[in-house]
């Protein structure tokens, strides 16, 4: 409130019109505040757990971003093998004991997925509609080209999804693939809609072996997952 009260100030001197300094005060308070993209039904997550909490600055109020699927803790062998005994019986260290606060220490909002039995898949989190198994494997160009031609479930408005929509599905408890069983998937690399920067003729993958992502020429024949929904 004091940086609320010393705009105004700042107004009342003439120096910058009073409807203005309201303004801005409203809007720079609104686009900074957190929304909790859970259902009404559901209580927000501890403080501290970030997870499940969207802002709006720099994207769409409501945003969901699924948990990461990881529940096994970790540590480094040191005092003891990394096992239950390190933290008394529990799976996972508490508050105060080493190595708490890693990604299985908190929970998100966990991955949902509803299998419609036309060859797609829902994912209940996002709301985004997916491919259930890939399309065979295209160039970067050819893959646009595929899902924006594809027939669906009903549905003629697939497009290939962005490199941020493909993380979304990664489930980095798992490997080898590294996805929900409910899709059937190559243990490979899947193409995107993302080209890279600066580097004309690259664009951005999400490998479902391991959940990693990188860049690589368009020219290379790779999986391709469409999506429809959001944006």
């Amino acid at each position: 409130m004091s940086e609320v009260a010393s705009r105004l100030r700042f107004a009342a001197r003439g120096r910058l019109p009073l409807i203005v300094a309201v303004v801005l005060v409203v809007f720079s308070c609104a686009m900074a505040r957190p929304v909790w993209a859970g259902p009404a039904s559901a209580n927000p997550p501890a403080p501290g757990d970030t997870r499940g909490i969207a802002s709006t600055l720099g994207g769409a109020p409501g945003f969901r971003l699924p948990d990461t699927g990881i529940t096994t803790c970790y540590c480094d062998g040191e005092g003891g093998s990394c096992s239950q005994t390190l933290w008394g019986g529990n799976s996972c260290p508490g508050p105060g004991q080493r190595y708490y606060g890693q990604d299985a220490n908190y929970r998100g909002r966990q991955p949902s997925y509803q299998s419609n039995g036309d060859g797609t898949v829902t994912d209940q989190v996002t709301g985004l509609m997916w491919q259930q198994a890939d399309g065979g494997s295209h160039s970067w160009d050819d893959a646009a080209t595929y899902c924006q031609g594809l027939e669906l479930g009903g549905h003629a408005d697939w497009r290939l999804p962005s490199r941020k929509e493909l993380l979304r599905i990664v489930d980095y408890g798992k490997a080898d693939p590294a996805i929900d069983p409910v899709f059937s998937c190559s243990i490979s690399v899947y193409w995107s809609d993302t080209p890279r920067a600066v580097y004309p003729g690259f664009a951005w993958y999400v490998s479902f072996e391991n959940g990693s992502s990188n860049y690589t020429f368009m020219d290379y024949a790779n999986p391709v997952r469409c999506v429809r929904g959001g944006q």
